[in-house]
């Protein structure tokens, strides 16, 4: 396991504001399991609170979100050359938005939804 916790306050001190975009609290945890000799399989989460507008930005507060991944992974598959991953990314579909720089783009720029990958791999000697 491992993970980390970032407290943040950024403030514009000859306004003394609050100078907006960056999240007062991120979070983040990862778990690793191996459970056979060739197989594992890893899950992350990470977290972001408490975004303010900069400002003179009016629009209403930035939403917090969790996103969580999980990845399996296969290796010295079909003998030692081949590896697979599967990998879920956002995996509960959270709505994750990251605060857009000016009204024009009301509702913040739009992350990726839940998608997943598979990649395969072969290595050469």
């Amino acid at each position: 396991m491992s993970g980390n916790y970032a407290y943040q306050k950024s403030t514009d001190e000859a306004a003394d504001t609050d100078v907006g975009f960056a999240p007062t609290h991120l979070a983040y945890l990862r778990a690793d399991w191996m459970f056979t000799p060739q197989w594992s399989v890893s899950g992350q989460t990470t977290g972001v609170f408490d975004r303010k507008r900069p400002p003179g930005d009016t629009r209403s507060k930035i939403d917090d979100y969790v996103a969580f991944d999980l990845t399996l992974r296969g290796q010295r598959l079909f003998g030692d050359d081949w590896g697979m991953r599967l990998s879920a990314r956002n995996l509960f579909d959270a709505d994750v938005r990251e605060p857009s720089a000016s009204s024009l783009i009301p509702n913040d720029l739009p992350m990726a939804g839940r998608n997943l990958f598979l990649e395969l791999s072969k290595a050469f000697h």
